[in-house]
């Protein structure tokens, strides 16, 4: 089953040193509310049950992302020349 993620980004529009980003993941706060719904609606054997096979699937989809994470790369830019472009007229017309 595919989750959707969902967080809130809010940050200070204050031009302080202080001023902070904070991102708040909302995933955990709703999947607390599904389960308390399907629980009251589930027997107790019906919902334990259920409770364990998604542990499982949790854990086996945690499992394929760490296998299927690809290689980080590396790219190496060959650059001749002042890094400040002080030479900007000349690298054009090259």
């Amino acid at each position: 089953m595919p989750e959707n993620n969902v967080a809130i980004i809010a940050g200070s529009r204050k031009k302080e040193e202080d001023a902070e980003l904070r991102v708040t993941n909302l995933n955990d706060k709703y999947r607390d509310m599904k389960d308390r719904v399907t629980q009251s609606i589930m027997d107790k054997k019906e919902f334990k049950q259920l409770s364990k096979q998604l542990a499982k699937d949790l854990k086996k989809q945690q499992k394929s992302k760490i296998q299927d994470k690809p290689k980080p790369k590396l790219y190496v830019l060959e650059f001749d020349g002042d890094i400040r472009a002080s030479e900007v007229d000349t690298m054009r017309d090259e």
